[in-house]
């Protein structure tokens, strides 16, 4: 290896090849300046780490999902530590990037951090056997600070309480997961409470592996974006070309979604997945500023940013937002920190020109 070869160590969890990595790694594989280690998270140690042959062009990237389970994330979070008190390497989606990744309640404060806008959003703890706290996001960080827990009460009343100040229909969603994994749609407050009058609710607490569930207002007929960033820059944007069916779920959340009464909706907006279209677009300058804001406070170097956009008014006005009204109607909603630029065999482009310029930004 010479002096000039860029040693990376690939962290993975225990998917060597998975289908959103093979093209980058094969590509890297093929380059005679870099050297590639593939260290499995699952079964390292950090003495492992620094038998990956560090030199001081050595770069660690993190490629452990932030939907695994907590003891995992713990065990990387010490270990993207490690790397950077200890062995003073550089990282890719390291230490923050990693943390915020790994929760959506975090992902959440970050978005009303920034002033941007969300769905209404709750944030509830599940307590086992004791009892369960309430937080309100609202755009004035100081505000949650000051007022957000509201009066603990067992898990099934904090549930209710949420669901009352967000509004129907809402998701009941994990702090943790990917693909929509754990998410449940409920249409009706009677739909809410028969299920947590019922074994229902076994499941829907059950969904949360941190003790932490999001209740979240679902926008039926919104239209939902994904944007690709690398290195502080916007690569590709997208919108995915379905929308949530009102009457059924099915769309966005998939062919297996529900029309309510709890059951498990499957979002899935994965660049790899093939029952997606992804229609390019160019994005205003507005949107590229507010991606590149949450990537600069989340330190991402890579990953996808996802919003929607609601109609121009509903029942709880523009947005839904915490009582205001949101002016562009764009609502953040998930901040991905392992995805790759999507294969470009499953986006359409509405002109030669913007196939161009994605092709050669």
């Amino acid at each position: 290896m010479s002096c000039d070869t860029l040693r990376i160590i690939w962290l993975h969890y225990g998917v060597e090849n998975p289908k959103w990595d093979a093209r980058i790694l094969e590509h890297l594989k093929n380059d005679s300046t870099v050297e590639i280690s593939l260290l499995d998270a699952k079964k390292a140690v950090y003495e492992d780490v620094q038998q990956c042959g560090l030199t001081s062009s050595s770069l660690l990237v993190n490629r452990v999902s932030d939907a695994q389970n907590p003891e995992l994330a713990k065990f990387v979070l010490s270990l993207l530590q490690y790397a950077k008190d200890f062995l003073k390497i550089p990282t890719t989606n390291g230490l923050k990037t990693y943390n915020i990744a790994c929760s959506k309640a975090l992902q959440s404060q970050v978005i009303s951090h920034l002033g941007l806008c969300q769905p209404e959003t709750r944030i509830v703890r599940i307590q086992q056997g004791g009892a369960s706290n309430t937080v309100r996001v609202q755009q004035d960080v100081a505000s949650v600070l000051g007022n957000a827990i509201l009066n603990g009460t067992n898990n099934i009343d904090a549930l209710r309480s949420a669901a009352e100040e967000v509004g129907f229909p809402l998701l009941v969603k994990p702090n943790a997961g990917g693909f929509g994994a754990g998410i449940r749609k409920f249409s009706t407050e009677g739909e809410l409470n028969d299920a947590l009058l019922s074994l229902g609710k076994e499941e829907i607490f059950s969904s949360s592996n941190d003790g932490v569930l999001l209740v979240q207002r679902c926008h039926e007929n919104a239209e939902f974006y994904r944007i690709w960033h690398l290195d502080g820059k916007v690569q590709v944007a997208t919108r995915v070309s379905e929308h949530i069916d009102s009457k059924t779920g099915d769309g966005i959340f998939g062919s297996n979604g529900s029309g309510g009464d709890g059951a498990s909706i499957s979002y899935n907006s994965c660049a790899c997945s093939s029952s997606k279209e992804f229609v390019a677009f160019d994005p205003e300058p507005a949107v590229h500023d507010e991606i590149e804001r949450i990537v600069r406070f989340c330190g991402a170097a890579m990953g996808s940013i996802e919003f929607m956009v609601v109609p121009n008014e509903d029942e709880h006005g523009v947005g839904g937002l915490q009582g205001r009204k949101c002016a562009n109607r764009r609502l953040y909603f998930d901040i991905n920190m392992l995805s790759t630029l999507p294969f470009s065999d499953r986006i359409e482009f509405e002109s030669e020109e913007l196939r161009e310029k994605y092709r050669n930004p």
